[in-house]
């Protein structure tokens, strides 16, 4: 059987899509391929990853052997849970077993290294410890402006940005004989008072 879909969900995530299941029942078909359940959503994961809850420093040399039963304890613990979890009294009675092996484990006089935060994080990710002596202070760029930050102005509304038009447009002429604003030269009041006395001269 091949299934495939246009919208290659397989091929991108290694699931099948709900167009496929939605196919496969509408067919009859009852037994799920095998072919398409890739192993990394299985249990069956390869041996060659690596369990990195524990401090791989104390294992020694044993580290791949402490690996593999650490995958075991923890692929056995997660089956023990998930059959028990519908059972309240069976999960609280492997909970004690499970602390009471805790409580023995912590009065047995067993050698502890106590790692600080550093070394826990350096063994987590598989890098060296970082050097805690060397500082470096680190400031925020200056004259730097993110795209989309806005320019500091508010918007104006149509009538505000027209009335500062006005207000910026340049004033009229004034008088030309007395230089005053607001009228002109036939309107000027100095000149009927140049005109009556030049008329009674």
């Amino acid at each position: 059987m091949v299934i495939k879909c246009s919208c290659n969900r397989y091929e991108q995530y290694g699931l099948l899509c709900r167009h496929a299941f939605c196919v496969l029942c509408l067919c009859g078909i009852k037994e799920f391929p095998k072919k398409y359940v890739m192993r990394r959503w299985t249990r069956d994961v390869p041996k060659k990853t690596k369990v990195s809850s524990f401090d791989q420093n104390a294992a020694g040399n044993q580290v791949e052997s402490a690996s593999s039963i650490v995958r075991e304890i923890m692929t056995a613990t997660e089956h023990i849970v998930n059959r028990l979890v519908t059972n309240v009294d069976l999960l609280s009675l492997y909970r004690d077993q499970v602390i009471e092996s805790k409580l023995k484990v912590d009065s047995a006089d067993l050698p502890a290294e106590s790692l600080d935060k550093n070394a826990r994080l350096a063994n987590i990710l598989r890098a060296d410890q970082p050097c805690s002596s060397s500082s470096a202070t680190i400031l925020p760029p200056s004259g730097i402006r993110n795209k989309g930050c806005g320019s500091n102005k508010r918007l104006k509304s149509f009538r505000e940005v027209s009335s500062s038009r006005i207000s910026k447009k340049p004033k009229t002429r004034g008088c030309l004989i007395c230089g005053g604003h607001g009228y002109n030269s036939r309107t000027c009041k100095m000149k009927t008072t140049v005109a009556d006395s030049q008329k009674t001269s």
